[in-house]
């Protein structure tokens, strides 16, 4: 089983992103062989923000429960 596999099973679910010394926590949207898109959950109020990682820049990804 691959990255891109197991990434795929947990669509739908809340995870927190390890990236370029960022974490992102959000909605997993969608993975595809080299990106993932996670819906960014708002910090306080305001629009929620749909980013596009590289998963070669990704350190880590942790589901959330």
């Amino acid at each position: 089983m691959t990255f891109y596999d197991l990434l795929r099973s947990f669509v739908g679910r809340t995870v927190e992103v390890a990236a370029s010394n960022q974490f992102i926590t959000g909605t997993l949207n969608y993975v595809t062989q080299s990106t993932m898109q996670v819906l960014e959950s708002p910090i306080i109020y305001g629009p929620r923000v749909t980013l596009d990682i590289q998963l070669r820049a990704v350190d880590y990804v942790r589901i959330l429960p």
